[in-house]
């Protein structure tokens, strides 16, 4: 039986941050931890903040697969512009 990577995602499964601190890794989840880090900092909790910031700026495996998906799939989609495409 064939083992999956949590840190390659499939077309089917989108990825999954399977850090300490989980980021977030749609825009929606990313508002949520926002509303989090206003929340923490309204209550004055430093720790909170601190997690919080963490979650929003730390360094992830799975933002950075989600990421070569979305180049990869914007390099095969074709610019629209009649030409070659905007370099990059």
């Amino acid at each position: 039986m064939p083992t999956s990577d949590p840190q390659q995602p499939t077309q089917a499964q989108p990825p999954k941050c399977w850090c300490l601190f989980d980021h977030p890794l749609t825009e929606e989840a990313r508002a949520l931890v926002k509303r989090q880090l206003d929340y923490a900092r309204n209550v004055q909790d430093p720790q909170g903040m601190l997690i919080h910031l963490i979650r929003l700026t730390g360094d992830c495996p799975a933002r950075r697969s989600q990421a070569t998906i979305l180049d990869t799939r914007s390099a095969d989609e074709p610019s629209g512009d009649g030409g070659e495409g905007v370099a990059r």
